[in-house]
């Protein structure tokens, strides 16, 4: 428990390029989920562009200065995330997921702002907010369906290189079925 927190504070960087009726940040900070005030450099970036992979080894980091996503149209990704100024040892990518929001249901890698902090949340131990955040959309069932199996084994890491080991399993495993 860091500065007497119990869970992660969560901000976003919020760029305006989706629509704003399907937007999941703006949703969360309606019901105050979110703050959309961001210190430059504070946080742990949730950076899908970043060699690091989110692990439990991040919590202390997290609970300390929070969570951080930026929400931007994945057309611009790229481009968005290559023009941040933050510190490589504060970004963090995601492992192998599979969205279940209504725009890109089903597609790997491609989550929305709230399956990005619901996940963290989820690998950093905290599964009561992970659900909390997820519960404000229909669909948040179906992201726990699609995931669950993956979430809880690399809720069960302790490491970046951990959680890398098992998501090359995870990927061996698809592609035997497949």
């Amino acid at each position: 428990m860091a500065n007497g927190l119990t869970e992660p504070k969560l901000f976003v960087l919020h760029f305006n390029e989706d629509d704003p009726y399907k937007c999941t940040a703006k949703k969360l900070r309606r019901f105050g989920l979110v703050s959309f005030k961001v210190r430059k450099n504070y946080g742990l970036l949730l950076d899908p562009f970043a060699t690091h992979l989110i692990s439990k080894a991040d919590t202390s980091l997290a609970l300390r200065e929070g969570l951080v996503a930026l929400d931007v149209s994945w057309k611009n990704v790229y481009f968005r995330f290559n023009n941040i100024k933050w510190t490589q040892e504060k970004r963090r990518s995601l492992p192998f997921l599979v969205s279940a929001n209504p725009t890109n249901y089903g597609k790997p890698i491609i989550l929305s702002t709230v399956e990005a902090f619901a996940s963290s949340l989820y690998i950093l131990g905290f599964r009561e907010k992970a659900h909390a955040l997820l519960n404000k959309f229909k669909w948040n069932e179906a992201f726990f369906s699609l995931n669950e199996d993956y979430l809880n084994k690399y809720a069960m890491s302790n490491s970046d290189k951990d959680i890398h080991m098992i998501q090359k399993e995870i990927m061996r495993s698809i592609q035997e079925r497949n």
